[in-house]
């Protein structure tokens, strides 16, 4: 046992002497020789607004703005149809189920820009660094074209709701 134990440091003393084989170098690659040192402060490296985001954020709320008055302009219609709507397959109610589904085709439009803007969002924040004044934008902007969309969705469903289905 003793003689195992007078072994063991040996083992140790042998593996410090042993060839440490092919490793890399711990010389800086180029790679860390482009990028800022460490200590440099974040803030200073912050990316800077860019006005092809503010540009595309202000077309999509145009988008969104006609999308919505597109909406607004078939809801009425869709509201009396639907508090007007009897049996299932009569006349008022296939009126109502008519329109109904134009208020469907107007929230369409919403539903189809919301997803345009969620997809160019994210191809903006994998494609480069975002400002951060950029990046609160973009964020402010869907959050409004989500709350259009779900309005129009609570209002379809309302309308919906109303008229009875056979």
């Amino acid at each position: 046992m003793r003689a195992l134990a007078a072994l063991i440091p040996a083992l140790f003393l042998l593996a410090g002497c042993a060839d440490l084989g092919p490793y890399p170098s711990l010389a800086q690659r180029p790679i860390e020789r482009e990028l800022p040192p460490p200590d440099v402060d974040p803030a200073a490296r912050e990316a800077a607004d860019d006005p092809a985001i503010a540009a595309r954020i202000a077309a999509f709320a145009q988008e969104a703005r006609k999308a919505r008055a597109e909406f607004d302009a078939a809801l009425p219609a869709a509201e009396g149809s639907a508090r007007r709507a009897g049996a299932p397959e009569s006349q008022s109610w296939v009126v109502a189920q008519e329109a109904l589904s134009r208020a469907v085709a107007a929230q369409a439009s919403t539903a189809h820009l919301l997803s345009d803007f969620d997809a160019y969002t994210l191809d903006i924040a994998r494609a480069k660094p975002i400002s951060t004044a950029d990046g609160e934008r973009l964020q402010a902007a869907l959050d409004d074209v989500q709350k259009i969309a779900d309005f129009e969705h609570e209002q379809v469903a309302r309308l919906a709701a109303m008229i009875r289905t056979p």
